[in-house]
């Protein structure tokens, strides 16, 4: 498969859009464009995404103790009530509160951009300065996701940030004039 995906962790489940190509020197290819990602849900997607070290302070041995005590249900316990891994020798409650953090950072915004889509946010920024190529993939799948219009800016706001002018953001970014044509056709 060929094309950028984002950020994948183990247990995730991933349905991609794109079409086939003939490569010259490798041959068939499926070229993704499109990428959705969805949360580990049964018992051995969610011990594989615990086991991968994706969440600090879990390893194997620790995933192991934490699918004993919660069973599928512990991505909701680490989401929503961190203190209880505390009953995992261990885990203290300030590594339970890292612990939480790190997973809401990882899953927090798919959740936030869900639900601002339904309240009827129309656009995403998703090609920024500070965004680097697999945030900017993230953000993209997540747009394409909740049907939201791809939108992107330099952070140019004058002379107050004068390694950025109009139109190119740091890191070489410049942002296609084809989100504007898409913004257009919609309006």
């Amino acid at each position: 498969m060929c094309g950028v995906v984002g950020e994948l962790h183990a247990g995730e489940s991933v349905v991609c859009r794109g079409r086939y190509e003939n490569h010259a020197t490798y041959g068939r290819q499926f070229h993704a464009q499109e990428c959705e990602t969805d949360m580990p849900k049964d018992l051995e997607a969610v011990y594989a995404f615990l086991a991968s070290r994706s969440l600090p302070y879990i390893g194997a041995r620790t995933a192991d103790k934490i699918i004993d005590k919660f069973g599928a249900a512990a991505l909701e316990v680490i989401a929503n009530d961190p203190a209880q891994l505390t009953l995992i020798p261990g885990i203290s409650a300030d590594k339970a509160d890292r612990i939480q953090q790190e997973f809401k950072r990882m899953f927090g915004m798919r959740e936030l951009i869900a639900y601002l889509a339904g309240l009827g946010m129309k656009g995403l920024e998703v090609y920024h300065s500070s965004h680097n190529r697999l945030e900017s993939a993230k953000l993209q799948e997540m747009a394409a996701r909740h049907h939201l219009l791809s939108t992107g800016g330099s952070d140019f706001h004058g002379s107050n940030k004068p390694d950025i002018s109009i139109g190119t953001g740091r890191g070489g970014l410049r942002v296609s004039s084809l989100l504007l044509d898409a913004i257009k056709n919609t309006l």
